[in-house]
């Protein structure tokens, strides 16, 4: 008996991110069933029906863990309706254990002003309705992050320039007293899954959900990345800004700075199943996910790496992410193509749908998961940045992305690319929810994927048969890995040494392994045109394409 991971991704009917990591264990001799259920996020306050619904739809009539990335109304004024009764099921979440960036600073908790009627009225902030439906729930219910400090979340060292994490704060923010706050931080490298419910300050162990007979296998999801800090390899933090800094600025100029963006300040986390990992992270910017540099240190131009460095830690295959969801949407500001070459994902999500006026996904986002640069050299005339249509092949492969939802049928305001598919059916109308299934045997299974080990085989085969001597294990793995970016064509011409020119007439013919598999018959066409090019010259590298 053994585990089994869902990754849900709803479709909310209008912008905004809802996402459920659903992870069950059957139990065995003695051993009840196991199922941990993960929120993220909630979309706008109408999509709080869509989300109850789906959750009682799959049978989940408890969720255990809810997610709150940053504070955009797409993101948690669906949770607050939740939370506060006013939509759903109440006792569905009366359970959880809720993590956030933190507390907010204090203005954010006061009434904001409304002017209707040439009357002045008030009325509570979003973000204090939400606080204040916490605040009401019953005493099962844990806001593991309410004091960790997302008011004041660095500060500079005036002499240099470097970032510095403040330390436990005493704040009296919204009333009740001076209150201790935790590390901007305090939630890196935490594993929430399972989770340590508390705030940390009083020594609360983390709570055992699973005894050791469930243990082998099992997922974690950790945070890497909450209120611009970005865990590091071999575990610490550090601070990615996207805020320009001076060393002459005061330390409230500072907070009012780095606070002015909560995107940047998403949570972001990977949930890794065994070999598989699945990368979430809200609307975390390029900055996060890239790495950034700080022009005002005394050594200008040293980067700070940023969470890609984290996820695929050692920049192979072997380490590769499989699955992510576009970060902000599918928008510029992510999933740069340096992100999306180094994770090398089997598969891109993306939140989008109806009234959706920030044409999500952008066509930057589109042209790197088509495979392509952000901005093409043979862009339209248009200027619309749209890349090349295929052929020719694009430089690297094509990562299939699938969007939520449905754009409205007349007025297309944003599209996929040439690897994407989207859910759902605008004419019955069909909602567009995507799952992620994952068993425990598939989560065994190498990391590598077909593409890599194709090449390995096409490799072999080619040299053997040719009678060439075989290269190094080192050099067939490195080759392999190769093909799996940027495709087989480029990694066997490089192989064999040959003129970027024939590499580029090789790739005229096919971009990847992935298309040598066609109504069941078996080829190996890229290869051997490569191999063929070294005898015959550009020329038979053409018909060679031609033949297979």
């Amino acid at each position: 008996m053994t585990w089994t991971v869902t990754i849900h991704h709803i479709d909310i009917g209008s912008i905004g991110d809802a996402t459920v990591i659903d992870a069950r264990h059957p139990g065995g001799p003695g051993n009840p069933a196991i199922r941990r259920t993960v929120l993220i996020d909630g979309g706008k306050g109408n999509a709080a029906p869509i989300v109850d619904g789906y959750l009682a739809g799959i049978g989940v009539n408890q969720v255990d863990v809810i997610i709150v990335t940053h504070f955009d109304e797409d993101h948690f004024y669906g949770i607050s309706k939740l939370l506060r009764g006013t939509a759903g099921t109440p006792a569905r979440y009366q359970h959880a254990i809720l993590y956030d960036m933190g507390r907010l600073p204090a203005e954010r908790d006061e009434r904001e002003k409304v002017d209707q009627y040439n009357k002045r009225q008030y009325a509570l902030s979003e973000y204090a309705k939400y606080r204040q439906a916490i605040s009401t729930m019953p005493a099962t219910f844990r806001h593991a992050t309410g004091r960790v400090n997302s008011f004041d979340i660095v500060s500079w060292n005036a002499a240099t320039g470097a970032a510095v994490a403040p330390g436990i704060l005493t704040r009296n923010i919204g009333g009740g007293g001076p209150r201790n706050y935790q590390v901007p931080h305090w939630l890196l490298d935490k594993d929430v899954l399972w989770g340590n419910g508390e705030d940390g300050q009083g020594g609360n162990p983390w709570t055992v959900q699973a005894a050791a007979a469930y243990a082998p296998n099992r997922p974690v999801l950790r945070c890497i990345a909450v209120n611009k800090w970005v865990l590091q390899n071999g575990g610490g933090a550090a601070y990615c800004s996207n805020a320009p800094q001076s060393r002459g600025m005061t330390q409230g100029d500072v907070a009012d700075t780095e606070n002015a963006n909560d995107n940047a300040k998403s949570l972001g986390f990977v949930l890794e199943f065994n070999n598989f990992k699945y990368y979430v992270a809200g609307d975390l910017e390029q900055p996060q996910e890239d790495g950034w540099v700080n022009l005002n240190a005394v050594v200008p131009g040293a980067p700070v790496p940023g969470a890609v460095f984290r996820l695929n830690q050692t920049d192979t295959m072997a380490d590769r992410v499989h699955a992510m969801k576009a970060s902000h949407h599918g928008a510029q500001t992510a999933s740069s193509r340096t992100f999306i070459t180094r994770l090398r994902p089997g598969a891109a999500f993306i939140s989008t749908g109806r009234g959706n006026k920030f044409k999500h996904p952008a066509q930057r986002t589109i042209n790197v998961l088509d495979g392509y640069q952000e901005i093409p050299p043979l862009a339209d005339a248009n200027s619309r940045n749209r890349h090349p249509p295929t052929p020719p092949p694009p430089p690297a492969r094509a990562v299939p992305h699938y969007l939520t939802g449905y754009q409205d049928p007349v007025n297309l305001l944003a599209l996929g690319g040439d690897a994407s598919q989207t859910a759902g059916d605008p004419a019955v109308p069909t909602p567009g929810h995507i799952r992620l299934t994952v068993t425990e045997a598939e989560s065994l299974l190498s990391p590598l994927g077909q593409t890599y080990r194709g090449t390995r085989a096409a490799l072999d085969h080619v040299t053997a048969g040719l009678g060439l001597a075989a290269p190094a294990a080192a050099v067939l793995d490195a080759v392999a890995g190769a093909s799996a970016t940027y495709g087989a064509a480029r990694a066997v011409t490089a192989l064999l040494g040959l003129p970027a020119l024939l590499a580029s007439h090789a790739l005229a013919g096919a971009a990847s392994m992935g298309d040598d598999e066609l109504a069941g018959v078996h080829r190996v066409g890229i290869a051997n045109a490569a191999v063929n090019a070294a005898a015959g010259g550009a020329a038979a590298v053409t018909a060679a394409i031609n033949v297979f």
